[in-house]
């Protein structure tokens, strides 16, 4: 008897899930370190807010409806639902705010494309206009010390300064 999951979809067995723990826990331990706080968001949004923050950011993605007939959708990133909570729970607190996360989130993909729908998303938002060149090199240093396991692949993408090596010199950077 098959039963089968949604293509992009994938079950994690132990021993890959003790790996992901390891990973994750190791990367937990350096963004506390680096002074990051970590927050959880629900997996379900509204829509009209992820649309607030990007309006592509709500476009391809799952969506259901609430008991009031609000649109819900899950989350495709964490960049907007921490923005959420820093506009609502922290929209008089000082300058720079450390965040730090994993979570899952889900992006709609085209059939047999082979990229996830289902994936978990760890890393660091650093907010703030005060937010220093020092405090954006320390972010990336947590990511650079994060990064030498061998199955967690350098950010994609960069906020903030990016690897500055005038802060940072003795930092081994990735080229890619």
């Amino acid at each position: 008897m098959s039963h089968p999951i949604p293509p992009g979809t994938r079950d994690v067995l132990p021993e890959e899930m003790r790996e992901l723990r390891a990973i994750s826990g190791r990367m937990r331990t350096t963004f506390e370190g680096a002074g990051y706080g970590e927050v959880h968001t629900p997996a379900l949004e509204y829509e009209d807010v992820l649309r607030r923050g990007e309006e592509r950011a709500a476009g391809a993605r799952y969506r259901t409806f609430d008991g009031q007939g609000d649109v819900l959708a899950l989350r495709s990133d964490m960049t907007i639902p921490i923005a959420r909570v820093v506009a609502t729970r922290y929209a008089e607190a000082a300058p720079p705010l450390r965040f730090c996360y994993f979570s899952h989130a889900w992006r709609a993909t085209e059939r047999g494309v082979g990229e996830p729908r289902e994936f978990l998303q760890g890393g660091l938002e650093l907010i703030g206009p005060t937010a220093s060149c020092s405090s954006a090199c320390q972010s990336c240093a947590a990511g650079a010390r994060c990064s030498s396991a061998p199955t967690a692949p350098w950010p994609r993408r960069s906020r903030g300064c990016g690897p500055c090596t005038s802060c940072w010199p003795s930092a081994a950077w990735p080229t890619a």
